[in-house]
């Protein structure tokens, strides 16, 4: 019954990663996936616990499970914030969780596995928890980007475009996964009042960070804009040609 109890757990952990995977649009797909897997999961927990632990149900609640948080970890290293010599880096870590997750579903789900599955599921835990000890070190906000030897401030929101967690530096920058230029620039006072700078009265999008100068969590539309803390004015601009 505990057991039962503990993969209803975490299932509802890896459901909440897979609503925040709902928001990027590059995780969406693997997100929808993840949610099944965890209905799975959950119905299975349920079986277990009706039918006092039975060894069908038992197999099929862990197997659902170790897919959830394979398809978890994708979710969560697909849209992390890294640096930008470093975003290569998802090309091998976003599998190997999931492959992780796969092979782990594979040894609940045969109930005589033999040791050279054991041994591949050893290995591939052994790199996804070395990725998951990397990940806080990797994407610290340090609150700058470093371009050469120059400290340029950034501040961190998700693309608008992909949902891909980025430091943009001041001034355009590029996102570190699908490219989409953004311009941001503080304070702008002067911009702001420059005749003929662009204005958008009524932005379709906004973005949530900290203010770059009382670090206040606010939302910030697309156009010109003023942190209601400290009054510091923001001018920030993008253009995303298709609706995500």
């Amino acid at each position: 019954m505990l057991a039962a109890v503990l993969v209803a757990l975490g299932s509802l952990a890896t459901a909440l990663v897979f609503a925040i995977g709902l928001r990027a649009a590059r995780t969406r797909v693997i997100a929808l996936c993840g949610l099944a897997s965890v209905g799975c999961a959950l119905g299975a927990s349920g079986w277990w616990a009706a039918s006092g632990a039975s060894e069908l149900a038992t197999r099929i609640a862990l197997s659902t499970l170790s897919i959830a948080g394979g398809l978890a970890h994708g979710v969560v290293f697909s849209i992390a914030a890294l640096p930008k010599a470093k975003t290569w880096t998802r090309l091998v870590l976003v599998p190997l969780g999931m492959w992780t997750g796969t092979f782990t579903a594979m040894w609940f789900a045969v109930p005589a596995a033999g040791s050279f599955l054991g041994w591949t599921i050893v290995l591939l835990a052994s790199g996804t928890l070395t990725a998951w000890c990397l990940l806080p070190f990797w994407s610290h906000e340090r609150g700058f980007v470093l371009q050469g030897e120059r400290r340029i401030p950034s501040v961190r929101f998700p693309c608008p475009r992909c949902g891909t967690r980025v430091d943009w530096a001041r001034g355009v920058m590029a996102c570190t996964d699908c490219g989409l230029f953004v311009h941001i620039d503080w304070p702008a006072d002067e911009l702001h009042a420059a005749e003929g700078h662009p204005v958008i009265l009524r932005p379709r999008r906004a973005v949530r960070f900290a203010c770059p100068e009382c670090s206040r969590e606010g939302e910030w539309p697309c156009g010109d804009s003023a942190c209601a803390g400290c009054g510091l004015k923001v001018s920030m601009h993008w253009n995303v040609h298709r609706h995500v």
